[in-house]
């Protein structure tokens, strides 16, 4: 029986360190991907810096990512973008930072006033089922 229970532990350790590796070196590559774009922009390259930015928010989604690539955003004119960031931003900071959810909030609203609003009227047989996607990213109900 002892054998069979120090098999089965060694078993799932062994399972379990992959994901923990995996888990460690997505957050490894999108701190990497952060620094890189936050260079990018400190040296007023935001078009650049934008890439980097995004991939890094495929790895791991984070309040920093989302501030900086809005501000790119804003710096290169897109408005809706910028919006968008700061407002995932805020969201993902309401969680555990109010300075940043502040900050994000307070960026969102001061661009809202030249961002363009589309109102999207869905039949009620299929509010359940309907999906709104923009650039491929779903958007909240």
């Amino acid at each position: 029986m002892r054998t069979i229970s120090f098999r089965s532990a060694l078993f799932a350790a062994c399972l379990l360190v992959p994901t923990i590796a995996h888990a460690d070196s997505d957050g490894e590559r999108a701190k990497e991907l952060f620094e890189k774009g936050r260079k990018l922009a400190k040296d007023g390259r935001c078009a650049e810096a934008l890439a980097p930015f995004n991939e890094s928010l495929k790895y791991a989604e984070g309040v920093g990512t989302l501030l900086n690539l809005g501000n790119c955003y804003e710096t290169l004119g897109k408005s809706a973008s910028a919006h968008r960031s700061f407002l995932r931003a805020q969201d993902l900071a309401s969680k555990n930072d109010d300075k940043r959810k502040e900050e994000a909030k307070e960026r969102a609203r001061a661009i809202e006033k030249e961002v363009s609003s589309l109102l999207i009227h869905v039949p009620i047989n299929l509010k359940s089922s309907a999906e709104i996607r923009v650039d491929g990213e779903s958007w909240p109900k």
